[in-house]
């Protein structure tokens, strides 16, 4: 949590709009995580079935103009709502065919793909989008609204070298992958039905560029695949020279150190370091660069229902820490899969004799979704 940093203030006499959300800030809090977590087709049909329409009582329909309140936590020009749909949805459809490519271990691909569609994300020439927020910015915004900092890295240079690493890891894959079958899209996403079909192609190039089928293990003897991944291991180690601080050199010669423990292996897969082949590794890595291309695009890095479910365990962590006592008529986070019920019969403003002994309880998000209302 450390890396987090909320400021919330409503002027006073102003109704928080966290109170009695209206369906169409819901929709946006909706719509927000669809689009962040590239859900495109869900995004797509959602935008399509929940347009609301508010009616006054001519039976006119009430547009939302620029002093609607949101509910998300984020500024208005960091919020994808501000695009129309389209837009919106090309952006969205675009980080997701860069995400399933690295889910999938065509790191070469993917970044071909990234710096079309998104240059800024690895190319230090390219300035961050005007709007876009800062990844160094703690300052809570004008407007109220929370400033999120990154717990991952979305300087340029990490990023090459995280690709590189991931390509290097990849070509050093001897069978293809089994995705887990509660991670895999379905049968029309990049992994036919939970399992990867095609052969992990390896990537000699210089630089990141469309992986090369002709060059799999399959098809070259195992002294000139040796040959191509000790290029590749070299390359990376030149990478790693040119990081400009000790502290990440240091940071990163080590990984190298243990992913290049690879090479020792003539299955990998069954060593002591297989765990480098692990799905996560992917999408981590796949969850790093969204984030990014959002950054770049000048848009939050997460969805506002993460950064509100984060401000909110910190707040009942921070008063339960401090030894806050529940007050007559709060309603406490959910200790269990029962209902939640008030702290006390609500009444007037909260008196010293209301506040009950017992402190608050610690927010938990899985007794919060698992709890019936």
């Amino acid at each position: 949590m450390s890396n987090i940093s909320f400021s919330f203030q409503k002027p006073r006499g102003s109704v928080s709009p966290f109170k009695s959300p209206t369906a169409l800030q819901l929709r946006e809090l909706v719509l927000d995580y669809l689009c962040h977590q590239c859900y495109t087709n869900t995004a797509r049909a959602f935008i399509h079935d929940s347009t609301v329409k508010e009616l006054d009582a001519d039976g006119d329909e009430i547009l939302a103009g620029p002093e609607s309140e949101s509910l998300s936590p984020i500024s208005a020009s960091e919020s994808p709502l501000s695009e129309s749909p389209s837009v919106l949805l090309k952006q969205v459809e675009q980080r997701r065919e860069i995400r399933e490519l690295i889910l999938a271990g065509r790191v070469g691909h993917a970044t071909d793909l990234l710096n079309e569609y998104f240059p800024s994300v690895l190319s230090d020439s390219l300035p961050l989008s005007p709007e876009g927020p800062s990844q160094t910015d703690n300052a809570p915004t004008s407007n109220g609204s929370f400033a999120y900092v990154s717990s991952t890295s979305m300087e340029p240079a990490h990023l090459v070298l995280n690709l590189r690493i991931l390509s290097f890891i990849e070509s050093c894959r001897t069978r293809p992958l089994e995705i887990p079958s509660h991670k895999a899209p379905g049968s029309t996403g990049a992994f036919g039905k939970g399992r990867e079909t095609f052969p992990v192609p390896m990537d000699t190039s210089e630089g990141p560029v469309p992986d090369s089928p002709q060059l799999d293990s399959g098809v070259i003897s195992d002294d000139a695949r040796m040959e191509i991944l000790i290029s590749k291991g070299k390359k990376l180690y030149g990478l790693l020279q040119a990081l400009p601080d000790a502290k990440e050199r240091e940071l990163y010669d080590k990984e190298l150190g243990n992913v290049a423990g690879l090479l020792g292996y003539k299955t990998p897969e069954d060593s002591p370091v297989a765990k480098y082949l692990s799905f996560e590794r992917r999408e981590a890595l796949a969850d790093q660069i969204n984030r990014a291309a959002l950054h770049r695009s000048g848009l939050s890095p997460i969805s506002s229902v993460e950064i509100l479910t984060r401000y909110t365990t910190v707040l009942w962590q921070a008063a339960r820490s401090h030894g806050v006592k529940a007050r007559s008529g709060a309603v406490l986070p959910p200790t269990s899969s029962k209902p939640s019920t008030p702290a006390a019969p609500s009444g007037s403003a909260a008196k010293p004799e209301d506040i009950i002994n017992e402190e608050v309880p610690a927010f938990d998000l899985k007794l919060f979704l698992d709890a019936k209302p």
